[in-house]
């Protein structure tokens, strides 16, 4: 069998080795974003520049942030994961965090992303900061979800991170959620070289 080393990928932008590796150079220079694979990253053969580099879910909020990030010239760098983290973006955030960036994380506010939020915290501890994951914000946000079933509520029961557990306690109560297109305002409040 053939190894697949292109379908496992992750969206990046403005985030590069120090040692320049084709094609990175000119992606990062001017703040285009492109859908990086696990062969792209294993023809890295050095660390990554520091930096803070923000992740998150959704490819509409990173679109928005690529926006951001490149009209003002800011030095961090984003990631999307795409929903789920895959391999391809667990060995690059390994990388990163070896290199000494210091990682940013926001998802969904629902018990899938809230779980994908607690798993980063516990496997990068104090080199991931839960970016935006404030109680306020999903209680000014929430959306009614009348039909959540008590299996994706259970899956907020396994929550360990302490910060996390206001919000998931809420969305067992109240049976809501927040996706993150709802909170874009706090991230470009928030973002910061």
């Amino acid at each position: 069998l053939l190894r697949d080393d292109l379908s496992n990928q992750c969206y990046i932008c403005h985030i590069r080795p120090i040692k320049n590796v084709s094609g990175w150079l000119g992606f990062y220079q001017n703040y285009e974003p492109w859908n990086m694979n696990l062969y792209n990253l294993s023809q890295v053969t050095s660390l990554f520049l520091q930096s803070h580099i923000y992740i998150v879910e959704n490819p509409s909020v990173f679109r928005r942030l690529v926006y951001e990030i490149k009209n003002k010239k800011m030095d961090v760098g984003l990631i999307c994961s795409n929903g789920q983290i895959n391999l391809c973006t667990y060995m690059l955030l390994n990388q990163l965090v070896e290199s000494g960036c210091h990682l940013y994380y926001a998802g969904d506010f629902d018990p899938e992303g809230l779980m994908i939020a607690d798993r980063l915290k516990q496997r990068y501890q104090e080199d991931l900061t839960l970016w935006c994951y404030h109680l306020h914000y999903f209680q000014e946000n929430a959306i009614e979800q009348k039909s959540m079933t008590l299996k994706r509520l259970q899956i907020l029961e396994n929550i360990q991170d302490n910060s996390l557990k206001p919000i998931a306690q809420y969305i067992i109560q109240n049976s809501c959620f927040v996706y993150q297109e709802g909170l874009v305002k706090y991230y470009l409040e928030n973002l910061k070289s």
